[in-house]
């Protein structure tokens, strides 16, 4: 049975949150991936109080698999797996004017993004005609 936890911002103070997100498995395996939800809940709770990620906020998401027997194998379906991605989250400061994917020369020659370059500009690395 697969199931999923989505991308949940977690706040430090905040680890309940974690308790209310995951999507298990409906019907049948409803059981198997509850536990495996709360297993992968458990995982992050216990890296984000380790303190190795910061001191938060950070970023809980996961997935996986589980079998009606909950991690016994089960003929004719996939091996249990339970994926966690635990992050820190850096909050930047706003940058002001950002030119993304901007040729340098064409910088410093006062091309700016969104607006056609002078006729006349040749990039520096351009190929030979």
């Amino acid at each position: 049975m697969s199931w999923t936890f989505p991308t949940t911002r977690v706040e430090p103070g905040g680890l309940d949150v974690l308790d209310a997100v995951g999507v298990p498995q409906k019907g049948y395996g409803a059981a198997a991936s509850a536990h495996a939800i709360g297993q992968l809940v458990a995982a992050a709770k216990a890296l984000i109080t380790s303190g190795a990620l910061g001191d938060g906020p950070w970023f809980v998401s996961g997935g996986g698999h589980s079998n009606p027997d909950a991690g016994k194998p089960t003929d004719g379906w996939a091996n249990d797996m339970l994926s966690v991605h635990v992050s820190a989250i850096t909050e930047a400061e706003p940058a002001g004017e950002v030119v993304l994917d901007a040729d340098e020369d064409a910088v410093a020659a006062g091309h700016v993004v969104g607006e056609a370059p002078p006729e006349d500009y040749v990039p520096e690395n351009a190929p030979e005609s």
